[in-house]
């Protein structure tokens, strides 16, 4: 028995496996939940469900809480230190953007935000699923984007919005949910 439990688990780190803690809590091999390194990340990717107390998942959350706490007390005369901040927690972040304390989202590097958008207090991006802020967006405060949302570039999302569904690019779009309330002409910020 113990040689075919030392092979299984030796099979287990060939093939970068893990095994969950059934073993741990029934002292028993019988009903182990096997799951491959990175496949509840892959899931949750997806858009599928995924369980989110994956070890990976959880470090990775752990790492954008820490890097989130650091920016959420930074002052308003710290701006070169939000800004690298925000530069090794997003994804991308492009020239001339900003975002407003309190910030929040789960990862951070699944987000990327474009050149010269402004996201406004308070925003939530849950970033479980990548998320694309176009250039010269604009965000009032208190916006939640879901996952795997697209803003396309020189649009308005009111305050307070929640973005379900893809917005496109030159609009003016509010509400919960975020739907598009008018056409914009042109770069609304000059």
């Amino acid at each position: 028995m113990w040689r075919l439990a030392r092979h299984a688990l030796r099979v287990c780190e060939y093939h970068q496996l893990v095994i969950t803690e059934h073993f741990s809590t029934t002292n028993s091999w019988a009903g182990a939940m096997i799951s491959r390194v990175g496949d509840q990340k892959e899931r949750m990717l997806r858009g599928e469900l995924y369980r989110d107390n994956d070890p990976e998942l959880v470090a990775e959350r752990r790492h954008c809480q820490v890097l989130l706490d650091a920016f959420n007390v930074t002052t308003s005369g710290q701006d070169e230190q939000r800004r690298k901040i925000l530069g090794e927690l997003l994804g991308s972040i492009g020239d001339g953007s900003w975002i407003m304390p309190r910030f929040q989202c789960d990862y951070g590097y699944l987000v990327s935000l474009g050149r010269n958008s402004f996201l406004n207090y308070d925003a939530i991006l849950v970033d479980c699923a990548p998320i694309t802020i176009g250039d010269d967006v604009w965000m009032g405060g208190g916006v939640v984007v879901c996952p795997g949302m697209t803003i396309g570039s020189d649009t308005v999302v009111g305050a307070g919005s929640v973005v379900t569904r893809d917005l496109p690019s030159r609009v003016f779009a509010a509400g919960n949910p975020c739907r598009v309330i008018k056409p914009l002409q042109g770069n609304q910020f000059g």
